[in-house]
């Protein structure tokens, strides 16, 4: 009985055949600029990272978010840490930059 069943498989899987034979010169130079420009489009995503806050202080950026009407809190943590540096002094601004620099090394 078991080849019976065996039978029938081996004989499928030997008469298959494809019908039409995939050939990418076919296609023509107008589907790979396609897939070029497709490439390009494509936007590498920055890496992101959490930070860990208290409940309340999610709650004020979430709702300062809303009430600026920006996208993200990542834009808001953006916008406030760029007018915090344009406050700090010459001397904190070289300390500042050392840092991040370091700090971004780190990273990669």
């Amino acid at each position: 009985m078991s080849d019976l069943l065996r039978k029938n498989l081996e004989n499928q899987s030997r008469n298959k055949m494809p019908k039409n034979v995939f050939s990418r010169n076919e296609l023509g130079s107008d589907f790979d600029n396609k897939i070029k420009k497709i490439e390009k489009t494509r936007k590498q995503r920055e890496k992101s990272t959490s930070i860990r806050v208290s409940v309340d202080t999610a709650n004020q950026l979430n709702s300062l978010v809303s009430v600026l009407g920006l996208d993200s809190v990542t834009e808001l943590l953006g916008q406030l840490s760029e007018s915090a540096v344009d406050n700090l002094t010459d001397d904190e601004k070289i300390e500042y930059k050392t840092m991040k620099k370091i700090l971004d090394k780190k990273r990669k």
